[in-house]
């Protein structure tokens, strides 16, 4: 977390927002989700895994959380507007 005196060269923080915001996924929808994360493509392009064991594995590991029904998930972040 960024505070005030954490900026430099006259830079000023104008204010910070923390977000909650929720998607609904179902299964398919998710590991397509994770499949762009840079955690997931990190792996792939150094080969400790193909595309196909990394969708296979979620798809195997996340079946019970989804039960073929939709969840709706809730991802944290924020925003901060800093001005000069």
């Amino acid at each position: 977390v960024w505070r005030q005196e954490d900026l430099c060269c006259g830079f000023i923080m104008e204010k910070r927002t923390n977000l909650e915001m929720e998607y609904m996924f179902d299964l398919e929808d998710f590991i397509d989700f994770m499949m762009i994360q840079s955690n997931v493509n990190a792996r792939i392009e150094s080969r400790e895994l193909t595309v196909n064991e990394a969708m296979s594995w979620m798809k195997s590991t996340l079946n019970t959380i989804f039960n073929n029904k939709k969840q709706t998930l809730v991802f944290s972040g924020y925003s901060w507007y800093i001005s000069k």
